[in-house]
């Protein structure tokens, strides 16, 4: 059994989380739609998985020693116009991806607290900002 109790003077000292952390930013292809991620109950597709590390390596190339525990997601979504999926279908793949490369430490809304979509007309690309609460 311990017979010292920790008091704060004990503790490092926390990290100053706006002081220390800028945004992030990255810019991938768009993913394929969600209605195309899975084929039968839970099996990726071969495009999903190829989507995926796609997405990883560039996620990867923009990472610097980054690593958001708590995370406000902007997504803005760059795709042609002729594109015709549901804004919703970016979503889930892109913040899936944020969270497999940990960038975004979950992506439920104790750590996404707000997410905010774009659509430029003139863009190809999705870019993702991740900024720190």
């Amino acid at each position: 059994a311990c017979s010292h109790q920790l008091t704060p003077n004990d503790l490092p000292p926390l990290p100053d989380r706006a002081a220390a952390m800028t945004d992030w930013r990255c810019e991938i292809e768009p993913p394929p739609s969600t209605n195309a991620l899975y084929s039968g109950r839970r099996f990726k597709t071969e495009q999903y998985r190829n989507w995926i590390a796609i997405a990883g390596a560039r996620i990867n190339l923009a990472r610097g020693d980054l690593r958001v525990p708590i995370a406000r997601c902007h997504l803005e979504i760059r795709t042609p116009l002729i594109d015709r999926r549901d804004l919703d279908n970016f979503l889930k793949p892109t913040i899936d991806a944020l969270v497999r490369m940990r960038i975004i430490e979950r992506d439920n809304m104790l750590c996404v607290r707000k997410i905010v979509i774009e659509v430029d007309e003139t863009l190809h690309r999705i870019a993702v900002t991740v900024r720190a609460l």
